[in-house]
């Protein structure tokens, strides 16, 4: 009898938060590449993912550039 009511008590609370989720309760989308945006876009509001691009670009055309020059003896400051 016991495990009746738990049971019951249980369904009635699933029931009960899923008829209240809706998309109110939600967190409002962030943009990105799954939600079709391009991240590239300059935002004045948002600088710190044009630096983050940047700066990425920066230092694997460093380490792109520094390969070839490492056979010629260069050090990685050469590259930059």
């Amino acid at each position: 009898m016991a495990s009746a009511t738990v049971t019951e008590v249980i369904t009635r609370t699933v029931n009960a938060t899923s008829a209240t989720a809706s998309s109110a309760d939600r967190a409002p989308p962030q943009g990105g590449l799954f939600e079709n945006s391009n991240p590239s876009e300059f935002d004045p509001k948002n600088p710190i993912v044009l630096f983050i691009i940047q700066a990425s670009l920066v230092i694997i055309l460093t380490r792109a550039i520094h390969f070839p020059l490492a056979y010629l003896r260069q050090p990685r400051v050469i590259a930059e």
